[in-house]
């Protein structure tokens, strides 16, 4: 890593470490990795303070950058959170590609390491942007018209997201092929009973386009080409930049003289409600669903599939509630009088053997 970025790092723990000061917060730095194809060297997030944490990340495009922030930071953050998907470039940026998460494992030896899927939470922040964006015109996501630009990893994950819940989608790519096997696959696998589906966009249907709510953009660079497609929108379609610089700057230009709203993607908000999920759960320790016999009757925790006549508890080793008798499918017993497993539950409580 060179010195500058270095320099760099240090400058922010330094800032993170002054805004601790001695509040009682955690620091979590997370490491995340991209298939751009590019020469871009690391670059490091925005500082992002929550209720309970700090937090400070990192996008690296090699293994030698990787590597080299996990030193520094190992043992200055109390969570390092790692970006589990297997998409990072080779440390030369030619061929091959090196596996972040494994990195993390072999490198991390004070910290606790944490993994999150980054395209997952991409996709999250797209869903509530577009509902969002809908509901601000008094539309629901169900019956609205979307074109997706780009059907890679995000662009497939969002049409199926947005055509299960009834989003008309169209997809412009260039990979005609491909994307006929997807969109193929995509409408089989959504609901039968879903109405709305996913087709290739027809660029000649002036129509169409004009009647579209949203655009969202997936690729990776911009497509000058979709100019002519981009002019025919009405001014009421907002355009939604997942990738980095997927609008030119004539592109945009010629939007905002339009009157159509282009918003960059910020998956700040929803990566920060993941961290506060996952850091509120870590105190809960994990405890494999297990059984025990009292008077010859079965009490299960709930989370096994228990057979028929098996007790569901809320804690196996001192049990407060019945949430049912098993009926041995899957499901609970209708109707059941539960006053007898209380009444066992209650005396072996007593007697602390339960």
């Amino acid at each position: 890593m060179e010195p500058n970025i270095v320099k760099q790092l240090d400058l922010l723990i330094k800032d993170i470490l002054e805004l601790k000061a001695n509040k009682p917060l955690q620091l979590i730095f997370s490491l995340g990795n991209t298939k751009t194809i590019s020469d871009e060297s690391v670059y490091f997030t925005p500082i992002r303070l929550a209720d309970e944490f700090i937090l400070l990340g990192a996008i690296v495009f090699s293994e030698i950058e990787g590597k080299a922030i996990l030193n520094k930071i190992d043992g200055i953050f109390d969570l390092i959170y790692i970006d589990s998907e297997k998409k990072s470039k080779s440390a030369t940026f030619k061929k091959g590609f090196f596996n972040l998460e494994r990195l993390g494992v072999e490198t991390i030896k004070k910290s606790r390491l944490r993994h999150y899927k980054g395209n997952d939470i991409t996709v999250d922040s797209i869903d509530k942007l577009v509902f969002n964006l809908l509901e601000s015109k008094g539309k629901l996501i169900g019956g609205s018209n979307i074109l997706i630009v780009g059907l890679g990893n995000i662009g497939f994950k969002i049409s199926l997201r947005l055509v299960e819940r009834g989003a008309n989608i169209n997809v412009l790519t260039s990979n005609i092929n491909r994307s006929n096997k997807l969109i193929e696959t995509i409408n089989i696998i959504k609901p039968k009973e879903t109405i709305a589906s996913v087709i290739i966009f027809d660029k000649e249907n002036i129509q169409l386009t004009e009647s579209l709510d949203l655009i969202i953009l997936t690729h990776l660079s911009t497509i000058s080409k979709n100019s002519k497609i981009y002019n025919r929108t009405s001014e009421f379609c907002d355009f939604i930049d997942v990738g980095k610089g997927c609008l030119s700057e004539y592109q945009l230009e010629d939007l905002n003289k339009k009157g159509n709203s282009c918003m960059r993607l910020d998956v700040g908000d929803s990566f920060i409600e993941f961290l506060e999920k996952d850091f509120n759960s870590l105190s809960k320790k994990f405890n494999k669903p297990t059984s025990k016999i009292v008077h010859n009757q079965r009490f299960i925790s709930k989370g096994l599939i228990g057979e028929k006549g098996d007790v569901v508890v809320d804690n196996i080793n001192n049990p407060k509630i019945i949430y049912g008798i098993c009926d041995g499918s899957g499901g609970f017993e209708k109707n059941k009088d539960l006053f007898e497993f209380y009444t066992i539950i209650n005396e072996n409580n007593s007697n602390n053997r339960l």
